[in-house]
């Protein structure tokens, strides 16, 4: 049942950015695009690329001065033009809360808030679908000496990784 959810919000997302948000003219104000309408500020701070196959992976928290991060994965597979702006909408939209060493689904084109521990704090994440992934995070993961694990316990280090500003505005790291 959550897969079909989870499909059906995928399709919705995908229509969204097929054919607009709404609106046709740009937006001069802060925050706002060019398609007629303003986001306002950007609900993630980082983005990274990985190649994930199917299986489990764990994501590990060093430490945390925030109770939660949010988290999304976006499939990279040609389908959406504007990466950036489908991990907007996946952000702004409501996001399963995932509790402290709790394994969950990552599916793709969803979003998750990862309950953290002061101190370190340990989730699994299943990949059921090959592919390549932009991950959006709310925070950087430096705050948190966050370290992405595959099956075997090797280190994966994202690609193409950007810091974003409030406005959108990117530097690459």
């Amino acid at each position: 049942m959550k897969k079909k959810i989870s499909l059906i919000v995928a399709l919705l997302f995908s229509l969204s950015l097929l054919f607009g948000c709404g609106g046709a003219t740009p937006s001069a104000q802060p925050g706002g695009d060019d398609h007629g309408h303003d986001h306002g500020d950007l609900p993630y701070e980082w983005s990274g690329e990985l190649v994930l196959a199917e299986g489990t992976y764990t994501l590990e928290f060093a430490f945390s001065g925030d109770p939660s991060m949010d988290i999304a994965f976006a499939m990279m597979d040609g389908v959406i033009e504007d990466l950036e702006h489908h991990g907007h909408h996946i952000m702004e939209s409501d996001k399963d809360e995932i509790s402290q060493g709790s394994t969950f689904t990552a599916w793709p084109d969803y979003g998750y808030t990862l309950i953290l521990n002061e101190g370190p704090t340990e989730f699994n994440f299943v990949i059921e679908e090959d592919g390549r992934y932009m991950i959006f995070m709310e925070h950087m993961p430096e705050e948190f000496d966050l370290v992405i694990f595959d099956e075997a316990g090797e280190e994966l280090i994202p690609e193409n990784q950007r810091e974003f500003d409030e406005d959108g505005n990117y530097k690459e790291i």
